[in-house]
């Protein structure tokens, strides 16, 4: 718009003055002799009829000496017509032709002067003025109407680009929902889109794909569904066993610490789970049994750091003396048998301890001990008795033979 109003500005202004220089051209040439004879009354007859030129201002012919003779204003000239025609150059009398046909054109705010002498300045000038104003509000009106119908446009574009980027957005967010929807693992969301273009094959691809991922899902499901089933199962299963061991189970980790246990081997030493767990495991026994365990365990150290495999051992005897005690929760003292073993678990290795109450065997073992002792004692007794009734019999035997002699 405002090169549009700099091109317009010049180029109306360039018609304007070619139009004020023929007009001031033509009045002075074509009556030469009515200026000469100053008839004020036939001068104004000639300039009104060039005010109804259009851009034309005002026309104004002074004479020689720069006294106005005739105007086109009503009632007076304005000051600043006046300062304007006061400062036009007047050429003196017997210059050369040039000079006397020569037009002087003065812009002043709100018009353009154009002057031209009358047979070289002897019959005067005649000045016409030309209204810049028009220039201006035609410029003015150029760039509103301009700005109206770039507005008319661009409000037109938006109304377009809005409809052109809604039937994009519109399908994309759909997409997007779908999507979304897919990551959540609902598949019963539907898709309504049928454009024949790329977002309607990103649509049947997008489709296609969730029916793919539902029936990978489903079986996935399944399968997971299966294999927890059958984890369940052995760990039931395993747990059963663990449970219902007659004798006690402890697993330990390489500080001695035990991680789990069995209710046998609670109801052995008489503590509960939380109480047990997490406590160093020779605190479960009497004195005599650290030294068998700090050999088992620098065995296991030093045999779980090689590749050879997990370390396997035993404590306990059948002697009653000889036996290593357990230290209840009430400090009491029962005899017991420990069978030791390494595995290696979630990279690390641990020990597995089966612990069982020997207190039966042993007073089974005592039992036989004593009755083994009572039975000797009795056999030596009866052995002493038929000795004697040997030695009887024989005296007998020689007393008889005796008397038969």
């Amino acid at each position: 718009s405002i090169y549009s109003g700099w091109v317009l500005y010049h180029e109306l202004t360039r018609q304007y003055r070619s139009k004020a220089i023929s007009i001031v051209k033509s009045i002075a040439s074509s009556s030469a002799e009515i200026f000469m004879t100053r008839d004020t009354a036939t001068i104004q007859a000639v300039i009104d009829q060039y005010v109804e030129i259009e851009g034309v201002f005002y026309i104004a012919v002074d004479d020689r000496g720069g006294e106005i003779i005739a105007h086109t204003f009503a009632p007076q000239v304005p000051q600043a017509v006046k300062n304007t025609l006061a400062s036009v150059q007047r050429v003196p009398s017997g210059g050369s032709g040039s000079d006397r046909e020569s037009v002087q054109v003065l812009e002043s705010e709100g018009f353009l002067n154009v002057s031209a002498a009358i047979l070289g300045g002897l019959a005067g000038y005649v000045h016409v003025g030309m209204d810049t104003h028009k220039i201006s509000g035609l410029i003015w009106s150029t760039i509103i109407r301009t700005q109206l119908i770039t507005f008319l446009v661009f409000l037109g574009s938006i109304g377009i680009s809005y409809l052109l980027i809604r039937s994009i957005s519109r399908p994309i967010g759909q997409l997007r929902e779908y999507a979304r929807n897919v990551a959540n693992h609902d598949f019963s969301a539907r898709l309504d889109i049928d454009a024949k273009d790329e977002i309607g094959d990103l649509a049947d691809s997008m489709r296609s794909m969730s029916n793919e991922l539902n029936s990978f899902i489903a079986e996935l499901e399944a399968a997971v569904s299966k294999a927890t089933g059958e984890l369940q199962d052995a760990l039931s299963f395993q747990s059963a066993i663990v449970d219902n061991l007659a004798d006690g189970l402890a697993v330990i980790d390489t500080n001695g610490n035990l991680l789990r246990c069995n209710q046998a081997l609670l109801n052995m030493f008489g503590y509960t789970l939380p109480e047990l767990v997490g406590r160093h495991w020779e605190n479960l026994f009497d004195a005599n049994i650290h030294p068998y365990i700090g050999s088992l365990v620098a065995s296991h150290q030093n045999i779980s750091r090689s590749p050879a495999g997990p370390f396997e051992g035993a404590i306990g005897s059948d002697d009653p003396n000889k036996a290593i005690l357990g230290r209840r929760k009430d400090q009491s003292r029962f005899p017991l048998e420990i069978s030791l073993t390494c595995a290696l678990m979630q990279d690390q290795w641990h020990g597995i301890a089966i612990i069982r109450d020997v207190t039966v065997r042993h007073q089974m073992h005592k039992t036989i001990t004593e009755a083994q002792a009572s039975l000797e004692r009795r056999v030596e007794e009866r052995t002493a008795a038929l000795v004697q009734t040997n030695k009887q019999l024989e005296r007998e035997i020689s007393e008889r033979l005796l008397v038969e002699d």
